[in-house]
């Protein structure tokens, strides 16, 4: 054996220890004189040990020598390979040793392309961190970026949109990342491109905004995200087509209803800050709204002074008459102090009287005045923390006693506190609008739980009826491919019997062709024989004539 023949051994030994991460094998080999060899794809050692993740194999092959930017077939380098299956490490190491990072492939796919389609983030971050070029673009003009999109991966987007990405950028088609992720409704990455700022308002070569795209394809869900960011939907395509009319051409209904009521959806969520305002505007005023059995104590309270001061020139007033108004303002202490007053409990409207309210029943409101002003003129006997006197207990409310069974409270719909008869409380419509609103919803559900349940059975019947005709078709190919496999072995049996017998009637000729030889020398030869014995016999007679 040649020198040749053992280093081309020795060379396609190293492919296989590169191959399958046999770092002995690798070093002994090399040592031992092996060349880089390539495979039937025009692969290294390097390429295998990169695509395998084998990073000590790859070190030892780069401290050998090894070109790091040779290309295979596919215009692939060992970043290519590593990037593909997201071997981090051997990416940083192949990054280390200063290899070529913006290479492309004969698809125009670079490094950073691969990494970004299969969604190895970690790696992409290593390459940005590198310096790859994140704007490259493939033949089909698409950047990593879109790449990302098209596949969902948004740790990948964000990792490309922080290392200077546009998402703006436009691919052969006209599509932008925004085009891309409206199309394959991926709703994270709809969002991550929306809080980065992406222009909604791009048209590719179709004229058809985001907007179009999503209506056509029926992504409810990525349609209301781009009518919340601010999408116009009276843009037209080049078809002439708004999104709405775009929704209904491909019968997509709800969409069709989310668009027609795009303008309310857009002054709902034009912003977002109104209704934060306005939800903290409504926390303000609850803060601010005193619960019922705070406002009677504050009400008695307060006219308790006026009751015995004009108690003598008006009659009573109707029970409760004095909760009609609240306090429309109330210092900081005053607030605080009913924050921290505990709540007495009220009881029931249905609970019977109790005796204490019955003999105030019986005694009239004459009586109950003078408690009033007795427990007024008491001295304070409890001292607040702060040291001042605290308030005097609140006396009983004066409608307790007389018109508890006969009055209610509620709030009315501007905040204010109102008051109606028990036998015709104003919360019975409301209830039964309630109970009627809830029927409804329950139908609505049912009648919805069956459209879908009918739905799904038309499905599953669409899914039976196409397995069963793929079935049937496979049945027909596997037919068809049987019959051909056996015309084509008859034809090569025919092929070789003809072949066969045409050797049978080669040979065949030829034995002929030597008979007929055979038989003509040996007919020559008896000739020549007989001949010579004429001429002998010839020779012969006239001697004998001439001795005689």
């Amino acid at each position: 054996m040649s020198q040749q023949d053992v280093v081309a051994v020795l060379s396609e030994r190293l492919l296989v220890a590169a191959y399958k991460g046999q770092v002995d094998n690798v070093v002994q080999l090399i040592n031992r004189g092996a060349k880089v060899a390539v495979t039937k794809h025009g692969r290294t050692p390097l390429h295998l040990a990169a695509h395998k993740g084998h990073l000590h194999v790859v070190q030892i092959l780069l401290k050998a020598g090894c070109d790091l930017d040779i290309q295979d077939d596919g215009e692939q380098t060992a970043l290519h390979r590593a990037a593909v299956v997201g071997n981090t490490d051997v990416v940083a190491a192949l990054i280390q040793e200063g290899c070529a990072l913006d290479r492309q492939d004969k698809d125009g796919n670079t490094a950073l392309h691969e990494a970004c389609w299969h969604g190895f983030s970690h790696a992409a971050r290593l390459l940005v961190k590198a310096g790859a070029n994140v704007l490259a673009r493939n033949k089909a003009g698409n950047t990593p970026l879109h790449l990302a999109c098209q596949n969902s991966h948004s740790q990948s987007t964000r990792v490309l949109l922080l290392g200077g990405s546009r998402a703006d950028l436009k691919n052969n088609a006209g599509d932008t990342c925004l085009h891309v992720a409206a199309r394959y409704n991926h709703l994270p990455i709809v969002r991550v491109l929306l809080t980065a700022f992406c222009s909604v308002h791009e048209k590719n070569q179709a004229g058809d905004t985001a907007l179009h795209v999503a209506a056509a394809l029926n992504h409810k869900k990525v349609v209301k995200l781009l009518l919340e960011a601010g999408a116009d939907t009276s843009v037209v395509n080049n078809a002439g087509l708004t999104p709405l009319e775009a929704a209904r051409q491909n019968n997509n209904p709800e969409v069709a209803l989310l668009l027609t009521k795009a303008s309310q959806v857009s002054r709902f969520n034009r912003g977002r800050s109104l209704r934060k305002k306005r939800e903290r505007l409504k926390e303000e005023r609850r803060a601010q709204s005193v619960p019922r059995d705070e406002v009677v104590q504050s009400k008695g309270s307060a006219s308790a002074a006026e009751d015995t001061a004009s108690s003598e020139q008006q009659p009573a007033a109707a029970p409760g008459r004095s909760e009609l108004k609240e306090p429309r303002s109330a210092s900081p202490a005053g607030k605080r102090g009913k924050r921290k007053q505990p709540k007495e409990k009220v009881s029931a409207l249905s609970d019977p009287v109790p005796p204490a309210d019955q003999q105030a029943l019986l005694a009239g409101p004459q009586q109950q005045q003078q408690q009033q002003q007795q427990q007024q003129q008491q001295p304070p006997k409890r001292r607040s923390k702060r040291g001042g006197p605290s308030p005097p207990p609140a006396p009983p409310p004066p409608h307790e006693a007389r018109a508890y069974q006969l009055y209610t409270l509620y709030r009315g719909r501007d905040g204010r506190l109102m008051q109606a008869p028990i036998n015709g409380c104003r919360c019975e419509p409301l209830i039964n609008k309630l109970e009627n609103q809830l029927e409804a919803a329950v139908e609505e559900m049912k009648a919805e739980f069956g459209t879908v349940q009918d739905k799904m059975n038309v499905k599953l019947g669409q899914m039976e009826s196409k397995t069963q005709h793929q079935l049937r078709v496979l049945d027909k190919l596997m037919g068809e491919r049987l019959s051909a496999e056996r015309s084509e072995c008859l034809h090569r049996l025919q092929q070789h019997a003809e072949l066969q017998r045409s050797e049978g009637h080669k040979r065949q000729v030829s034995l002929v062709d030597e008979l007929k030889t055979w038989c003509t020398l040996k007919i020559q030869s008896l000739e020549l024989r007989l001949s010579g014995e004429c001429r002998s016999s010839r020779i012969k007679s006239t001697l004998s004539t001439c001795e005689s």
